[in-house]
């Protein structure tokens, strides 16, 4: 069976465009999201994980397992 095509949606362009501005970084999901909140884009914490994990699957980015009690960075 085929992979079910995805849509595009402006917040998942604007959390890849956020995410290739700071490649040479490794972010936290809230991170993420406060760094988003300041350029003006309201997205929820649970869209941003959802782009991830579509976006790690498709290996555009690598998620790196965190210590205990801390949050992984992408």
């Amino acid at each position: 069976m085929a992979k079910a095509a995805r849509y595009k949606s402006k917040v998942r362009e604007e959390i890849i465009a956020y995410l290739a501005s700071r490649q040479a970084e490794f972010l936290t999901v809230r991170e993420l999201s406060e760094g988003l909140n300041q350029e003006e884009v309201l997205v929820s914490q649970a869209t941003i994980y959802r782009t991830l994990a579509l976006l790690e699957g498709d290996g555009r980015v690598v998620k790196i397992p965190a210590a205990e009690g801390q949050s992984a960075r992408y």
